[in-house]
């Protein structure tokens, strides 16, 4: 972005995908840790993984999220 910004001639488009150029005080390596964890071979149904999250995560709303997109 930065550069696309300051340097426009430089660029004949630009997509900007969700993100930008400034630290964040929050980081998802715990999540990503806890979903790379779960045994999904062993899983039929996305509530038995659900399940298995909330030992570990307690918002309904997060673990909903982190489950969206789950393939068996």
């Amino acid at each position: 972005m930065t550069a696309a910004l300051s340097q426009p001639d430089l660029f004949a488009g630009f997509v900007l995908a969700d993100i930008a150029p400034v630290p964040y005080s929050h980081s998802h390596v715990g999540s990503v840790e806890l979903m790379r964890a779960l045994n999904i071979a062993s899983y039929t149904r996305r509530s038995e993984a659900d399940a298995d999250l909330a030992k570990s995560i307690d918002d309904v709303n997060l673990r909903g999220f982190l489950l969206r997109n789950l393939m068996f």
